[in-house]
């Protein structure tokens, strides 16, 4: 990785903004038309024109939301429900000082600068970050708190923005253009956010002859795992800082019961978790499980502080393993060791020993052992311990009574 540069003094005092490169300005077109027949990126608003029932749904996507061109104010994300507060700018520097956020629709936003680099506090090695609030979590909307004198930039590369553009382009693959001419970002996409041409391919020669047979269509779980999985390693379960690393989806299911599943097997790919989540989730778990209850859990509310959950199958099965960008604070979960983090796992086994992160891993980082035939199960400090704190509705477990329950949970409905 290049070495990161300091950047408080261009960041808070404004001293290197890009000459020529105004607060407002739409990043430039990055390239001069293709030869006659070679297909072209033409935006997600070209495909909501012919399909705007389509296009309705995606701009109300996290997908579409993955990145965003800073114009000056803060990004004009879709209203949710219940909504939510405007987005401050990360790290507190004013949304004139930057120029793309990344993410912020659902979870947390991060900051890239002017000049294109992506911002970590120096001191932790933490993206400069603004959170949504999340009270499975306890997290309050707000900025994360960081070291001012110590903000470096890193350079803004393939292997960051691959996932949250359409049509990325290394640096080293397109001649050498950089976005918008900003000299921290090693490369150029096409959109920003993950648009209708990052999975069905550039639509130019669609339009025309708009056939199946000329544009993707691909509802494979590989085509998926592009993205959601890590460092294109599928078949390791990496873990940062006590959680699963939060967009490797592919990697959990190619370890679970579902491995040969698509995604749209439970996916409406075009629908909204967050707005629409009813369609959005085409099969529910009992689906494929009718025999299957929730046993001694069946009709229980979890609640904590602000938060409730009516538990199902997946407040177990598929819990917060996993950390995109926040976590519970110790508060929250020390008094039994549980672990909350702010994506569901996709791994499904539960590993009913008792036994948690700390005894099979030995370590706060690494990969996620798996067995003989590549599976993998989560420790019971993800699931029974989350709500089994005593502090909310819940009575307090330790792992050896957690163990002691878990095997026979569906077995009993008392």
């Amino acid at each position: 990785m290049p070495k990161p540069r300091s950047s408080v003094q261009r960041i808070v005092l404004g001293t290197l903004f890009m000459a020529g490169i105004p607060a407002c300005q739409i990043d430039p077109p990055t390239s001069s038309p293709s030869p006659s027949g070679t297909p072209e990126f033409l935006g997600s608003t070209t495909c909501a024109a012919c399909h705007p029932s389509l296009g309705a749904l995606h701009a109300v996507h996290g997908h579409a939301n993955a990145l965003t061109l800073i114009e000056g104010e803060g990004p004009g994300f879709p209203e949710t429900d219940p909504p939510q507060a405007p987005l401050e700018a990360p790290g507190g520097l004013g949304w004139e000082n930057l120029s793309y956020l990344v993410g912020g629709y659902k979870l947390a936003g991060r900051a890239v600068d002017r000049d294109g680099f992506l911002l970590i506090d120096g001191s932790t090695g933490e993206y400069l970050q603004s959170n949504r609030s999340h009270p499975v979590t306890g997290t309050l909307a707000g900025l994360v708190s960081f070291d001012i004198d110590n903000v470096i930039g890193q350079p803004f590369t393939i292997a960051c923005f691959r996932c949250h553009t359409t049509g990325a382009a290394s640096f080293d693959g397109n001649g050498g253009i950089r976005q918008g001419g900003r000299i921290g970002i090693e490369g150029t996409w096409a959109e920003g956010g993950v648009g209708c041409e990052a999975c069905h391919g550039p639509g130019s020669l669609h339009i025309p002859a708009p056939e199946q047979g000329n544009i993707t269509v691909d509802s494979s779980a590989q085509a998926c795992g592009t993205c959601h999985t890590h460092d294109d390693r599928p078949d390791e379960i990496q873990v940062e800082k006590g959680f699963l690393l939060g967009n490797q989806q592919f990697a959990e299911v190619l370890a679970s019961p579902h491995a040969d599943f698509d995604c749209t097997v439970c996916h409406d790919p075009h629908r909204s978790v967050i707005h629409d989540r009813d369609l959005a989730i085409r099969n529910e778990c009992q689906t494929c499980h009718p025999e299957r209850d929730t046993a001694s859990h069946e009709g229980k509310i979890f609640s904590q502080d602000d938060y409730a959950e009516a538990l199902t199958c997946m407040s177990c099965h598929m819990s917060l393993a996993g950390r995109s960008a926040i976590s519970a604070d110790a508060e929250r979960t020390a008094n039994n060791g549980g672990r909350i983090g702010d994506t569901r796992t996709h791994i499904i086994w539960i590993n009913t020993d008792p036994v948690g992160l700390d005894d099979i891993l030995g370590a706060e980082d690494g990969i996620w052992p798996t067995d003989s035939e590549g599976k993998a199960a989560i420790t019971l400090d993800f699931i029974c311990l989350r709500c089994h704190t005593g502090l909310g509705n819940a009575f307090k477990l330790e792992l050896a009574g957690a163990a002691a329950i878990a095997p026979g949970l569906h077995g009993t409905t008392e």
